[in-house]
């Protein structure tokens, strides 16, 4: 790969090009790298590349602390909800696991804790403290910041009509087929009539010689 800088001070690329083994020369593969806005900072340049390289999959040994969470109330309040309402929707939008994916959605849903664990420290928490989300909406409403309430963010961050059903399509009304009589009202027959009756009355030439 060769890289062509605009000026000597090599802050500005202006074409990237490539060569393949067994090829002589380099052809350009890129014409679009630029700054897309004077205020973007050098490292946030635009480039277009034949193809995105990176390597992954080594192994990173991460020391973290994680707050611990109570596997057995998460159950309870599951066990809890399907006792009482026979299914896992979620609180915000509706959505139910098993519906769309079948038994592989059976009894899967997620548990929101309604104030966020790490708001404080070590707490009692009751079936009560926890509702049931969708990843979706389990994902989004930790976005919030300050946290909104399962009810608050239903109410205001929901787009309407995402979990409410679509309001069916008004039905075309028939439209006569050609050659079909179609029934009028009486006083459109009459109309009719008089115009039918003006047409079959024979046009006089008019002469010069009237006055």
């Amino acid at each position: 790969m060769r890289v062509q800088f605009e000026h000597a001070d090599r802050n500005h690329v202006t074409q990237i090009l490539w060569k393949d083994k067994g090829r002589k020369t380099f052809v350009p593969c890129s014409t679009t790298i630029r700054r897309e806005q004077p205020y973007i900072s050098s490292s946030q340049h635009e480039i277009d590349l034949l193809e995105a390289l990176g390597v992954e999959g080594r192994k990173k040994l991460i020391t973290h602390l994680k707050r611990e969470r109570n596997p057995k109330l998460v159950a309870a309040k599951k066990a809890a909800v399907l006792a009482a309402k026979g299914t896992l929707a979620c609180e915000i939008c509706s959505f139910i696991f098993y519906d769309k994916y079948g038994e592989l959605g059976k009894g899967y849903c997620e548990v929101h804790h309604r104030k966020p664990l790490a708001d404080g420290g070590i707490r009692q928490t009751a079936l009560s403290d926890h509702a049931i989300l969708c990843s979706n909406c389990h994902r989004m409403i930790h976005r919030t910041a300050p946290m909104l309430s399962v009810e608050m963010f239903r109410k205001t961050c929901l787009t309407s009509g995402s979990s409410r059903p679509a309001t069916p399509p008004a039905r075309p009304t028939a439209q006569p087929r050609r050659g079909a009589l179609v029934r009028q009202s009486p006083s459109q027959e009459r109309s009719l009539r008089n115009c039918l009756t003006g047409l079959s009355t024979p046009l006089r030439q008019k002469s010069i010689y009237d006055s």
